[in-house]
């Protein structure tokens, strides 16, 4: 039996489908909207096997067209008395308009009734529902600060025995928290769930503030559980808790899941506070931020449509943070700063830098002089300064940056890892290269002790030493850089991103200079096998591998096997085109490549 056509519209690829609407200048989902109904029933009818139930005449068949098109029931449907109802209310908006009207304001006059005879019984009991929330609030915060209290007192040397201070014992903010998560884990609040699962978000945040993420992890993940029990799903704890385990997330460099924790929680915001709110504005920035992340992640150009979306995300935050503070503030002044960043990347010089000269000393005021949010701002600035090749400017603002996290955060910390990166490139730029190859691996070092050995941190590290060493004249250890990135930028970019590709190229061009032919063919049959069982056959990256080996092959004078390379690759493309003709352009560059 023939499909509807609305099913054969609703089934289809999407790519098929927006194409199909284009042509008859609709919205996809309008289209199929549009033709499910009256036009499938007619053409159902008009498709019959069974010739006593089709259309009589070819007139039979435009007189129920023209039914359709004056609201009226068409033959081919069976006749339902709702079906006629609603072809009457369609040949007679006005008047059902003009009765639907009347009737809701009578039913609107019967519920303002109703709601204020009910509203005076209910704001008695909302005043006492409020004070008691409002109690159980102080007399958690008070055994949440007790409990601390208890804890840190631990650490004050006046309160140490006599046979600590003759040890000399000098009781670090870890060991106070691991004491504290002992306690905890120890049962010391089992029967008050609700005061032990703000102890363990506070206990996380301070330890990812400190860079021990796997801490914070095990004490977020318990403190959620514990809020979603006491709690339940859309409560601002529980929504407070998501964010910080976005947080989380984003540190570990998994931003993928930072940006699906991060939706979850703004959706939830907007639920309990509506579109305007202060946490609504935090977690819009937290999505700016992450999306600005995922629009740089490319080694070799910048993400114009994930940039188009954080500069919008980021920019709808501030403008709702302007409004709803009215002052400065040090989420204000984050905002402030990242959107500088973002627009920094854009290119965007002017703004950039007027936005990031605001947050400095908006951060200064708020926070102090030594601050890790100054830190950072100061190295952003020290960016800018280098795109307008102010490099001695540019140098002094990192230097300084550098400095205070290195005082405030530990020679550990993934925040001073990124401000040596900032000092490598900028050091780079004027030539130095010994001076930014000590940077990078200092950067790397950190990278790889706070963060995961596959974060995308760590590859770029790896990328800027494996440039470095060329520089430096150095290749084999450029060569053995750019392998340890491959695995990282396959794992979390995948087999056909641009920095994968991106140093697969690097890679070859270096072992080509070094006349290692049999190398280079090795490298690309081991990235091709990869692609082939990552992406299927019919893939772009496979075409560019392909493309690449043919090349290569016939440098080494074996036409028959570049030939089939190239011949493969040429298929691919040409069955790309077909399946996405809006790829035409791209796909024929790498065509006439091949």
């Amino acid at each position: 039996e023939p499909a509807r056509p609305s099913t054969c519209l609703s089934t289809m690829l999407e790519a098929d489908l927006t194409g199909i609407a284009k042509h008859r200048n609709a919205e996809p989902f309008r289209l199929v909207h549009l033709v499910r109904g009256d036009l499938d029933w007619i053409v159902m009818k008009a498709l019959e096997k069974d010739r006593t139930r089709r259309y009589e005449t070819a007139n039979g068949l435009a007189m129920d067209i023209q039914r359709h098109l004056s609201n009226e029931p068409v033959v081919a449907r069976p006749p339902s008395n709702f079906y006629r109802f609603q072809k009457l209310v369609r040949r007679n908006k006005l008047a059902f308009a003009f009765a639907a009207a009347i009737l809701t304001v009578l039913v609107l006059g019967v519920m303002v009734s109703t709601s204020e005879a009910i509203r005076a019984g209910r704001a008695k009991v909302q005043t006492l529902a409020e004070k008691q929330r409002a109690d159980e609030e102080t007399a958690k915060q008070e055994a949440v600060n007790r409990f601390l209290n208890e804890m840190l007192g631990s650490a004050n040397p006046e309160l140490q025995s006599a046979g600590d201070q003759a040890k000399g014992r000098n009781v670090t903010v870890l060991q106070v928290l691991d004491a504290a998560v002992r306690q905890l884990d120890a049962g010391a609040l089992k029967e008050r769930p609700a005061i032990e699962a703000a102890i363990r978000q506070t206990l996380g945040k301070t330890y990812l503030s400190l860079g021990e993420l796997d801490a914070a992890e095990q004490q977020l993940r318990r403190a959620l559980e514990l809020n979603r029990r006491v709690y339940g799903d859309r409560s601002e704890n529980t929504a407070g808790n998501l964010r910080d385990m976005a947080h989380l997330r984003q540190g570990q460099g998994n931003i993928d899941e930072a940006e699906k924790l991060t939706r979850e929680t703004l959706v939830l915001q907007r639920t309990l506070h509506g579109q305007e709110h202060e946490d609504v504005a935090r977690t819009l920035h937290d999505l700016g931020d992450i999306l600005t992340a995922q629009s740089i992640g490319s080694p070799v150009r910048l993400n114009m449509e994930k940039a188009a979306q954080a500069e919008a995300t980021l920019r709808e935050a501030l403008a709702m943070q302007r409004k709803l503070l009215r002052s400065e503030n040090r989420d204000l002044a984050r905002t402030v700063s990242d959107l500088a960043v973002l627009l920094g990347h854009e290119a965007k010089f002017d703004e950039a830098e007027t936005l990031t000269r605001e947050a400095l000393v908006m951060q200064k005021k708020l926070l102090g002089p030594e601050h890790p949010d100054v830190a950072g701002t100061l190295q952003a600035l020290a960016n800018l300064m280098f795109r307008k090749g102010k490099y001695p400017e540019a140098e002094e603002l990192c230097r300084a940056g550098v400095a205070i996290q290195r005082k405030v955060l530990g020679n550990d910390h993934p925040a001073l890892a990124n401000g040596l990166f900032t000092l490598g490139y900028i050091l780079d730029g004027q030539n130095r290269l010994v001076e930014s190859e000590a940077a990078y691996r200092e950067s790397l070092a950190i990278k790889r002790k706070a963060l995961r050995e596959e974060d995308v941190g760590v590859a770029w590290c790896l990328r800027k030493l494996a440039g470095n060493m060329l520089a430096q004249k150095r290749p084999q250890e450029a060569e053995e850089f750019y392998r340890q990135q491959l695995p990282i930028w396959g794992k979390k970019r995948g087999l056909d991103s641009d920095g994968y590709l991106e140093t697969v190229r690097a890679l070859a061009g270096l072992l080509k200079s070094e006349n290692k032919p049999v190398e280079v063919e090795a490298l690309y049959r081991e990235v091709l096998a990869a692609q082939r069982a990552a992406l299927g056959n019919n893939s772009e990256a496979v075409a560019t591998t392909l493309s690449s080996l043919a090349g290569h092959l016939q440098s080494q004078g074996k036409q028959d096997e570049a030939e089939k390379a190239s011949r493969e690759a040429l298929d691919i493309t040409l069955k790309l085109i077909d399946q996405d003709p809006a790829s035409l352009p791209a796909l024929l560059r790498q065509e006439s490549q091949t």
